[in-house]
């Protein structure tokens, strides 16, 4: 799936996909907007939020808000990204 030729109103709704891999491949892809990004750091997935960490794209105040996750492997995981960039 070529994400640079996808129209950000259908991103939007790729967020809302039922199947977790489709949010995956978005919160992934560093072309992903990130007010798109931080709809997704919210989501229920535990594997969306883990791409969201690993996405070099991902701002800081979205990585701060990840290392307050519920989950204690994204949340270890933002910190030590958030404390490097």
């Amino acid at each position: 799936m070529n994400i640079n030729r996808i129209r950000l109103g259908n991103l939007f709704e790729m967020t809302e996909s039922e199947n977790a891999k489709i949010r995956c491949i978005v919160a992934q892809e560093p072309s992903t907007p990130p007010e798109i990004l931080a709809k997704l750091a919210e989501d229920e997935n535990l594997e969306v939020r883990e791409r969201i960490v690993f996405n070099s794209s991902t701002p800081p105040e979205i990585l701060a808000k990840l290392a307050e996750d519920e989950n204690l492997g994204i949340k270890k995981i933002a910190k030590h990204i958030f404390a490097l960039r």
